[in-house]
């Protein structure tokens, strides 16, 4: 399956303004959060250090084959359990994946603690965040 051409056929979103959100600097690090085939990939500026994740190894395969700009590492790592410690991260993105992942709201608290204090987040996604009883949580709750 060629999951590229489906992604631009049925959801064709500029990735740019996506990644120009997060207002990065050279010498940032950001988490790709699902990385996949890595359509974020190219948007990416030069001279910021990008740690894609992904459950698939297949599927950063191949992200691995996409020209990019900025310095990009891979890593296999769940997104309700990143293998990272907190505070990582200056910042993150993540492109259609809470609609997918088995625990949205795990998923953006892993996010959420990964990132530094403050740090820019971008999310391009279709589904609706069900309400965290956690108040902590329920911040970042899409209304």
């Amino acid at each position: 399956m060629d999951y590229d051409a489906i992604m631009k056929r049925y959801w064709h979103i500029e990735r740019e303004p996506l990644i120009a959100s997060l207002q990065l600097k050279p010498g940032q690090t950001v988490l790709d959060a699902a990385v996949g085939t890595g359509l974020n990939l190219p948007a990416y500026p030069e001279g910021v250090r990008v740690v894609g994740v992904d459950l698939s190894e297949k599927m950063m395969d191949e992200a691995r084959k996409k020209r990019v700009s900025a310095d990009i590492t891979f890593k296999v790592s769940d997104l309700c359990n990143l293998d990272f410690p907190d505070n990582t991260f200056d910042a993150a993105a993540s492109g259609f994946t809470l609609c997918v992942v088995s625990d949205p709201v795990r998923s953006l608290a892993e996010i959420l603690r990964v990132t530094k204090p403050g740090a820019l987040i971008a999310i391009l996604d279709y589904c609706i965040i069900p309400r965290s009883r956690d108040s902590e949580m329920a911040r970042i709750n899409i209304r």
